[in-house]
């Protein structure tokens, strides 16, 4: 959900500006970014379903979960 400004969303090779007030879908496994559209302010909330673990320290984080080898090995 976009709170304050505008961006650029891009969602599986689909590029869409978005304002204030507009929530996006980003569907399971979806490549997605999201860029500034102005020289403003740009607020936005994330969540995610289901929640992912993540490690955070101060104001940056990381994903949590470890990579699972594709070979069938743990």
């Amino acid at each position: 959900m976009i709170v304050r400004g505008r961006e650029i969303m891009l969602v599986d090779g689909e590029e869409e500006e978005v304002e204030a007030g507009v929530a996006v879908l980003i569907p399971p496994g979806a490549e997605h970014a999201i860029r500034n559209a102005a020289g403003e302010l740009l607020e936005y909330v994330s969540a995610t379903a289901p929640p992912f673990p993540a490690h955070v320290a101060g104001d940056t984080w990381a994903p949590g979960h470890r990579q699972r080898p594709t070979d069938g090995s743990n």
